[in-house]
């Protein structure tokens, strides 16, 4: 069992605690997790101690989600999506948008102008989401129009405090995710763009009663598999 020490400074008796952590986990995967907002151009130290005496050999590991950054976000494709992942090591960006100092993005394009539903339901811990978009021509995260946000959304509020619009056919849409200040946690993002259902039906001649079993056959834009049933059950049924 291990405790870790993060620490800035200059000289070995001027350093300046950051943050610490003791062993968590079980016995068979004990581990020691720091999580720190981390500043660009400075030193980090970080110092391992064993807890109980004991010595062994060491793994140190740091953690940042790869779409943390604008740049880095992460594309989506379709009209239903479902994505997971933590936002453990995630920071903020100069310039950023929202609330939330743990955050992760995504890029989205819509497909239609059908409305399209944005929620973070499943996550296990309090989260922020918000829609954006950017002028095709940049790329920074400065220059982010929005669409919509939810500030405070919980595992319990998720279906109501979530992202319902209508957007612009083969726009892409910017999601940012973070956690309520620096809340982090295992996220999941839903996204779905709900779709007009069209039925398409094969020609079917005309049959008369008595006609023996014929195979009637149709399909949707959407994928949906179509059942058929009868209203009128003495007269004819519907099997397979």
């Amino acid at each position: 069992y291990s405790g870790l020490g993060v620490y800035t400074g200059s000289a070995l008796n001027d350093l300046t605690l950051v943050g610490t952590a003791e062993t968590i986990g079980d016995n068979f995967n004990p581990f020691s997790a720091v999580t720190f907002v981390a500043a660009a151009g400075t030193t980090y130290y970080f110092l391992v101690v064993s807890a109980s005496g004991d010595f062994g050999n060491i793994s140190l590991q740091l953690v940042k989600p790869g779409n943390n950054s604008f740049f880095g976000r992460m594309t989506l494709a379709g009209p239903r999506i479902t994505v997971g992942d933590s936002n453990v090591g995630a920071t903020v960006e100069t310039g950023e948008p929202g609330v939330g100092s743990r955050s992760v993005w995504f890029a989205w394009t819509a497909h239609g102008t059908d409305i399209v539903i944005i929620d973070s339901c499943g996550s296990n811990f309090n989260t922020t989401i918000g829609a954006y978009t950017r002028q095709p021509t940049t790329n920074s995260v400065g220059n982010l129009n929005l669409v919509m946000k939810q500030d405070s959304v919980t595992p319990a509020t998720c279906t109501t405090n979530r992202l319902q619009f209508t957007p612009v056919d083969g726009t892409e849409y910017e999601i940012r995710l973070s956690g309520t200040g620096t809340l982090t946690g295992n996220y999941v993002l839903n996204i779905v763009q709900r779709q007009t259902q069209a039925i398409t039906f094969l020609p079917l001649p005309d049959k008369v009663f008595g006609a023996g079993p014929f195979t009637l056959s149709a399909s949707t834009n959407t994928g949906t598999p179509v059942t058929f049933a009868t209203a009128t059950p003495l007269t004819c049924s519907v099997t397979g």
